[in-house]
């Protein structure tokens, strides 16, 4: 994506960005779709061997006043009670996180000014801001919006560069929280 091709003042405006996708784990229960038998066995008191019909589709591990003098989700084994057995083991045993993909983008601009470069960064930290040199088309693919996390400012021997770091919130960053740029 291309910047701004002349200089507006004392500031270049954005001249490239880079774009890095990187990888978060996130707890299983966090993932759209989520069942409990995922990451949970299902006990039931000893004498009760019938699985219930909600094993299969709940998503919470609380449970009735009926169902749960009956039974109980645990994680491990070793947390059974006695006079308790496991009638249903854990669908996905081992797995407790999923990996979400993260958006990070960082913008550059080229200053004749240390404090051109450094306001450009600082106006913009901890806002929601759009990337002036656009997103890679990542929020109309995936919704959401940005927020600048800060950034840098070097001097490459001729101009002074200031880098604004952007995150991109599938569900949008929240405005009762950060300001908008």
């Amino acid at each position: 994506m291309i910047g701004n091709e002349s200089p507006e003042g004392s500031s270049y405006g954005p001249k490239y960005s880079t774009l890095t996708v990187r990888m978060m784990a996130m707890p299983l229960e966090n993932k759209k779709g989520y069942k409990t038998n995922w990451n949970y066995h299902l006990a039931a008191k000893k004498g009760t061997s019938t699985v219930p019909s909600w094993w299969s589709s709940t998503k919470e591990l609380t449970l009735s006043d009926a169902d749960a003098d009956k039974y109980r989700w645990i994680r491990e084994p070793g947390e059974i009670p006695e006079g308790w057995k496991i009638i249903k083991k854990k669908t996905k045993p081992g797995v407790e996180c999923w990996q979400l993909p993260i958006y990070e983008l960082t913008e550059n601009s080229k200053h004749s000014s240390s404090k051109s470069a450094g306001w450009a960064v600082a106006q913009k930290s901890g806002k929601i801001s759009k990337p002036k040199n656009g997103d890679f088309n990542i929020t109309s693919k995936l919704g959401g919006n940005w927020l600048c996390e800060g950034g840098t400012v070097q001097y490459d021997g001729k101009n002074w560069i200031a880098s604004c770091s952007y995150a991109h919130a599938p569900k949008g960053w929240d405005r009762d929280l950060y300001d908008e740029d």
